[in-house]
């Protein structure tokens, strides 16, 4: 008799489904599933510890994170929902979106909570789309390959290109509009809530709605940055809820639809960085080795501020005649 070799174990091997061979697009998958978490652990980092607090050893929390997605994801039973992951991901983004517009740095350990929970939960989500996407044992080798070269690139991208183009850390708005896009997977959703196969035909109107309202969505918060502080007399809350409360639930009502939400989250990012924080209108911006520089015009107009995060560092009076007062 000839001796017949062992089987492998089947609940160890990647879905059958991915047996078929690899397309290009689907390494290009593969790159980009690796890049978001890579760079979003780099961004998240930049932003806590130069706008929140300079801590030390602070980095280490979310590369521990990071790391510890890979383990739960790729692991033999999943102890976390991909479902509950793909309906916590929006709300973290709109939370955290409205975070970053809002420039809010208190209480400390709340905003640092905050921060770390939407870095694990979109490391959870776009590792577990990874996982999914094992191809068969003949093509691990390659897949791993792809895996880690899109690591490298989202820390090349953080660590390189981001500081020579970018005179804010705009890399985390960045990546936490790639993780929306990336990471909600639609038809996953759809299957779980119904029961039933997600592939169907749609009409050519939702798509196009896919483009129209994240342009609607911008105009919209652009309009109500430039008048609401001018029309009415609110406290700092109440103004922000005003400019950023309504785009940011219309953004949400939109998560269904993971491009129509991303590209509304993109919209909204970018429309509130027209807004006058509390350090006033930003004159000049820079980035150097110890993080963002900004020159600002106070909201009275009386004083110009070196501002460095969250940190004033020098003022001077608009006044020529008082230029060399002692201010700060």
């Amino acid at each position: 008799e000839i001796p017949q070799e062992p089987m492998p174990d089947e609940s160890c091997l990647p879905p059958a489904a991915n047996d078929r061979p690899n397309r290009p697009t689907q390494r290009l998958l593969w790159i980009a599933l690796a890049f978001v978490p890579s760079s979003l652990m780099m961004a998240v980092t930049a932003y806590l510890t130069t706008d929140i607090a300079s801590i030390p050893l602070l980095w280490v929390l979310p590369l521990g994170l990071y790391l510890l997605s890979f383990v739960l994801v790729f692991a033999k039973h999943r102890i976390l929902s991909p479902l509950w992951l793909a309906r916590l991901l929006p709300m973290g983004a709109v939370g955290l979106t409205f975070l970053l517009l809002s420039e809010a740095t208190q209480p400390t350990w709340l905003i640092l909570v905050l921060h770390f929970l939407f870095l694990f939960v979109a490391a959870l989500v776009c590792h577990g789309r990874l996982a999914d996407a094992r191809p068969a044992a003949a093509h691990l080798t390659e897949f791993y390959l792809w895996l880690s070269g899109g690591g490298v690139l989202g820390g090349l991208f953080n660590a390189l290109l981001a500081p020579a183009v970018f005179t804010r850390v705009v890399e985390y708005p960045i990546g936490i509009v790639l993780a929306c896009l990336l990471g909600c997977d639609r038809r996953v959703r759809r299957a779980a809530a119904s029961g039933a196969s997600a592939s169907h035909s749609e009409s050519s109107w939702p798509r196009r709605l896919d483009f129209v309202f994240p342009v609607a969505i911008g105009l919209g918060t652009v309009a109500a940055v430039k008048w609401v502080p001018t029309l009415f007399e609110l406290p700092i809350q109440l103004r922000l809820a005003a400019v950023f409360g309504l785009p940011a639930v219309l953004t949400y009502l939109t998560s269904d639809r993971p491009a129509r939400f991303g590209l509304s989250l993109g919209a909204l990012l970018l429309a509130g960085s027209l807004y006058v924080g509390g350090h006033g209108r930003t004159l000049h911006a820079e980035r150097n080795f110890f993080g963002v520089l900004r020159v600002t015009l106070d909201p009275g107009g009386e004083f110009r501020r070196l501002i460095h995060g969250n940190t004033v560092h020098g003022r001077q009076f608009i006044d020529p005649a008082r230029h060399c007062e002692p201010l700060s």
